[in-house]
C-alpha cells in the first residue's frame, strides 16, 4: 500500500544522511528503485533517529557493484552488497539489498537460497510488520504492504503472515519479538505470542552468542521488565536459563529477578546482570559455578564475567562488614569496584542488617568528597628503620587506615603516631 507523501525530517540530522542519500540518488539515476527499509523506517515514524540505514533496491548485486565499484560483496548470495564510505566521523558502510524472496530454511536461521522479486514480496518475507516498511527518501513516499504503520500506531509486534511459519524459518525471531517489546514498549500480538509459546523449545538451535546479543539489548532497554515478563509468559526463560532449573523454586527466583530490576534506570549493564543473577546466588560454589558456566556458554565478555562474579565475591565481604576497620571500609567504598558493587547492593531488597550496613556506609561516605593519598610511603618506613618484608604492606595499610579514620592531614602528626606504634 502506498501512503501519502510524508517527509521524514528526522533523517536530515543523521551524521551519515548525506552519504546515504547519495547512494539512493546514484541508484535512482541509473533507473533503479532505492528505498530505505526496515528498522530505520520504523524508528523514524516513532521519532527516533536511526542508528544505521538499510537500502532496498530492484538492482541486482552485479548491477549495484557496477554503480559502486568500491563496494564489498559480503552477503552477495543473499542479495546484499555493502557500500563503504569515509565520513567526517570515521568509516561506515551502507547495506544495499536487492528485493528478495527467501528459499527454504534448513538450519533455523538463514535461507538456503534467495530469488529476486518485487518490493511487496520482499516485505512479506520479513519478520514483523513494524520492520517491513519502505520509504523513498527522494519522493518522500512511505510504502506499507503489511499494515506495519498501523501496528506501530497500535504499539503492537505482529509477525508478517503466519507467525508459525516465520518462527519456523528463523528461530531467533521469537527472542527478537521479546527484545522489541522491551525496546519499544510494545505488546506482542496474541497470535504471534501463542506461536512463540508453541515453538519456544526450538530457540535452542540458535547459537548462544546470538541469544546473548538479544538478551543484552533487552537488558539495556527501558522496557526491560516487560521483556522479562514476556520471557516468562512465553516460557522462553525455561529454555534459555535451563542451567538454573537445577535450583529449587526456579520460577520464584526468576520472579524475584524481575522484582529487583523494576527500578533500574540508572544501573549499567554489570549491575543489571548482577541483579538478575542475584536470586540464583546462594553463596555456594555450585550457584556461582552455574552463573559462571551460563555466562561462559553464552559468550559474555571476560570482563563482564569477572565484574559480575566480583559482585558476588563482595557479598561475602559484606557478611564480615562489622569486623572491618573504618579505614578499610572507606578505601573500599571509594574504589571503582566498591562504587560498582554498592550501586548493585543498594538495589537489593535489603534485610534489616543490610539497611544498618548501608546506613554506616552512607555515614562514612560523607566524611570525604574523595580519599586523600597516603601521607606515609614505604620510603618513610625505611628511614624509620623498618626493613621491607612480608609485613611491610600490612604496616603501610594500617597507617593509611589510621590516617583515614582520624582525618589526619599532617604528615608530621602521622609520623609521630607511627613512631610510637609496635607493628
Amino acid at each position: 500500500m502506498l501512503l501519502a507523501l510524508r517527509k521524514m525530517n528526522i533523517y536530515e540530522s543523521h551524521h551519515h544522511y548525506k552519504e546515504v542519500l547519495e547512494v539512493c540518488k546514484k541508484l535512482t539515476s541509473s533507473g533503479f528503485i532505492a528505498w530505505f527499509a526496515g528498522g530505520c523506517v520504523r524508528d523514524a515514524i516513532l521519532g527516533v533517529q536511526a542508528k544505521d540505514f538499510d537500502i532496498a533496491t530492484n538492482a541486482t548485486p552485479e548491477e549495484i557493484q557496477k554503480i559502486f565499484p568500491n563496494s564489498l560483496d559480503i552477503g552477495k548470495q543473499f542479495g546484499i552488497i555493502m557500500v563503504p564510505f569515509q565520513g567526517s566521523s570515521g568509516g561506515f558502510q551502507v547495506e544495499v539489498a536487492t528485493f528478495r524472496k527467501d528459499g527454504e530454511y534448513k538450519d533455523g536461521r538463514r535461507p538456503e537460497a534467495v530469488t529476486f522479486t518485487s518490493p511487496e514480496e520482499d516485505a512479506k518475507r520479513r519478520d514483523f510488520t513494524i520492520n517491513a516498511l519502505f520509504y523513498d527518501p527522494l519522493s518522500h513516499i512511505l510504502y506499507d504492504f503489511v499494515e506495519g504503520k498501523k501496528d506501530i500506531s497500535l504499539k503492537i509486534i505482529r509477525a508478517v503472515g503466519d507467525p508459525n511459519l516465520r518462527f519456523e524459518e528463523d528461530k531467533l525471531r521469537m527472542l527478537r519479538a521479546v527484545r522489541f517489546s522491551a525496546q519499544l514498549d510494545f505488546e506482542i500480538e496474541p497470535t504471534t505470542l501463542k506461536a512463540i509459546q508453541k515453538k519456544r523449545q526450538e530457540v535452542s538451535v540458535v547459537s548462544k552468542e546470538r541469544i546473548y546479543q538479544e538478551l543484552t539489548k533487552m537488558m539495556l532497554s527501558q522496557g526491560l521488565l516487560k521483556g522479562l515478563e514476556y520471557l516468562r509468559d512465553t516460557r522462553l526463560h525455561e529454555v534459555i536459563f535451563e542451567n538454573f532449573k537445577q535450583f529449587k523454586e526456579f520460577e520464584g527466583r526468576f520472579q524475584k529477578s524481575m522484582q529487583l530490576l523494576k527500578n533500574f534506570k540508572n544501573l549499567n549493564e554489570i549491575s543489571r546482570w548482577s541483579l538478575f543473577f542475584h536470586p540464583f546466588f546462594e553463596n555456594t560454589f555450585n550457584s556461582l559455578g552455574a552463573i559462571e558456566t551460563f555466562m561462559q556458554e553464552y559468550k559474555f565478555s571476560s570482563s563482564m564475567i569477572k565484574s559480575v562474579l566480583k559482585n558476588f565475591d563482595l557479598m561475602k565481604w559484606m557478611e564480615t562488614f562489622s569486623s572491618k576497620r573504618k579505614g578499610e571500609i572507606l578505601e573500599f567504598i571509594f574504589s571503582h569496584e566498591g562504587k560498582e558493587f554498592l550501586t548493585y547492593f543498594a538495589e537489593l531488597t535489603p534485610a534489616p542488617q543490610d539497611l544498618e550496613k548501608l546506613g554506616k556506609i552512607i555515614e562514612l561516605r560523607s566524611l570525604y568528597k574523595e580519599l586523600p593519598k597516603p601521607l606515609i610511603t614505604g620510603d618513610d618506613l625505611i628511614q624509620m628503620g623498618h626493613k621491607p618484608n612480608t609485613e611491610f604492606k600490612k604496616i603501610l595499610k594500617s597507617i593509611y587506615y589510621h590516617q583515614l579514620e582520624n582525618k589526619i592531614s599532617s604528615k608530621e602528626t602521622l609520623l609521630n603516631w607511627t613512631k610510637n606504634q609496635k607493628f
